[in-house]
């Protein structure tokens, strides 16, 4: 996970694409809320959330094309995401 501030981003593999997107932490919390397994990433997939017990996916392009854009134009903490 990497965070910025108190916005932490988690790693999910989408079980109909097969691929590992980055999601933040509230909209992980709203989705839990909202019951549904989908959830928005960062690059605007919606991703149905395959079991977390699955190795991840190969990574998201556009995800991290957002993470290392914001990384060198903000104030992020660290690039691990897990």
């Amino acid at each position: 996970m990497t965070a910025q501030g108190d916005d932490w981003l988690l790693s999910m593999t989408c079980a109909v694409g097969g691929l590992d997107h980055l999601v933040t932490a509230e909209v992980m919390a709203a989705g839990q809320v909202a019951r549904t397994g989908v959830y928005q990433a960062l690059c605007g997939a919606s991703v149905v959330v395959t079991s977390l017990m699955n190795p991840p996916g190969a990574r998201c392009r556009d995800c991290r094309a957002i993470l290392v854009a914001s990384t060198s134009s903000s104030s992020w903490q660290g690039s691990d995401v897990v």
